[in-house]
């Protein structure tokens, strides 16, 4: 800072009443915490913290030990003065009984000191409105850029909503991010890493909100400019489709045309992808090659019913199992994207198609509806045995390990809805 200016903003990180705040998170930011309070003042974060004190009830100790700046009101005894201000000698007290009254080491000399309120008021809650107030008025009046606002989910998020973040924004501005719904723990937006996937199950049974996260899904994809196509034999997608210009298809013909007409382009990538393997690229490498082209977004409402026709046809001009099973063994990495919607309860009609083990081998979706021990085709081992059978209410979504890594649990989708 001093040889560059101030170049960055301070981060100032406020936990009032710290006992209630472990008890409440479980203390499991405590390490977190612990190297904040040694390192964050040489990155610009300082932390603000209330307690009665310190110990293991209180801040403990190994936070308290990093602590240099303390600011004690009136204690319970002249004892814990000394403690809590990390000196051995204490030659004056604070006025007992007075509000905002207390001690504080300033120069290496301790001085007693009163607190000043804000403004004048009757009392604390009206000197609360009264602030809010002020904030309020400097909100409407300021124009420039304002800072970043704490994450929450809204009590009945929408897409339209979730649109509108910073976050979403920046998501749907690069080369490889759907944005679908708001972690669960800290509110931050999740988003599907279209690097990491080919084939994406929204997994989950009936009215547990499939149909709504491959509406998100889509209106992401048709956002990031990809080529966008629907596909459902009831209608459930025909609406939103219709209203994002988004390709409808709901006949094996007409499924049949699509590929057909994507086959050169398909042909092209696949010339592409062997000269980037022959190259010896790395995936990375790979994906990025593979961006330069248009990204290929197809969303199947019923996975079950998909397959089951497509190993049906009634018209050799609609049979197209043989392409449909070489894409999906041996497209990854063409940056053509598969989201499927299934129910787990009916697929045993369809196991052992290999157009279905390829789409399901990949093992990258989400799940809906809780109670995961019920199925078995994405990874929920992490969770402990006695919570895999809990039920979720619809709209909340569970992750996958993927390769035994996991980074969040669960996600909260926004319903897509429209705007009244």
């Amino acid at each position: 800072m001093k040889a560059n200016g101030v170049v960055l903003p301070a981060i100032v990180i406020v936990i009032d009443q710290f006992s209630n705040f472990r008890e409440k998170t479980g203390g499991i930011y405590e390490d977190t915490l612990i190297q904040l309070s040694r390192n964050g003042v040489g990155y610009g974060i300082y932390l603000v913290m209330s307690a009665a004190g310190f110990g293991m009830m209180e801040i403990p100790n190994r936070i308290g030990d990093n602590v240099r700046t303390v600011i004690s009101l009136e204690m319970g005894d002249k004892y814990q003065y000394s403690e809590v201000l990390h000196t051995l000698r204490v030659n004056v007290y604070p006025e007992s009984g007075v509000k905002g009254r207390g001690l504080v080491i300033r120069d290496g000399e301790i001085l007693e000191f009163q607190t000043a309120l804000s403004m004048e008021a009757e009392d604390d809650y009206m000197r609360t409105e009264r602030i809010a107030a002020a904030c309020r008025q400097m909100s409407v009046k300021w124009n420039g850029r304002r800072a970043r606002r704490i994450p929450e989910i809204p009590e009945d998020p929408v897409v339209a909503q979730f649109m509108e973040l910073e976050t979403t924004q920046r998501l749907l501005a690069d080369d490889r991010h759907l944005p679908i719904g708001y972690n669960e723990e800290n509110a931050a937006v999740y988003s599907v890493d279209l690097s990491s996937i080919f084939c994406y199950l929204v997994q989950g049974k009936a009215r547990s909100g499939k149909t709504n996260v491959l509406r998100v899904l889509m209106q992401m994809a048709k956002q990031k400019g990809a080529c966008t196509a629907a596909v459902d034999f009831d209608g459930a997608l025909r609406g939103s489709a219709e209203r994002l210009g988004v390709r409808y298809m709901n006949t094996l013909r007409e499924i049949a045309e699509f590929w057909r007409e994507f086959l050169p382009d398909i042909q092209a990538r696949n010339a592409i992808h062997k000269e980037a393997q022959a190259e010896e690229l790395t995936e990375e490498e790979i994906y990025e090659r593979m961006s330069r082209e248009k990204a290929y977004c197809l969303f199947i409402d019923d996975l079950v019913e998909f397959v089951k026709r497509v190993y049906q046809p009634a018209d050799p001009e609609e049979d197209m199992k043989g392409f449909l099973e070489n894409i999906t063994e041996k497209g990854r990495m063409y940056h053509i994207f598969l989201f499927a919607g299934i129910n787990q309860d009916k697929i045993a009609d369809v196991v052992g198609y290999k157009l279905f083990d390829n789409i399901v081998r990949w093992k990258t979706g989400i799940h809906l509806g809780g109670n995961v021990s019920s199925q078995r085709l994405l990874d929920f081992e992490y969770i402990p045995f006695m919570e895999q059978g809990k039920i979720q209410k619809p709209g909340i979504g569970m992750l996958p390990a993927v390769e035994g890594e996991v980074k969040v649990r669960n996600i909260v989708i926004p319903l897509d809805r429209r705007k009244t």
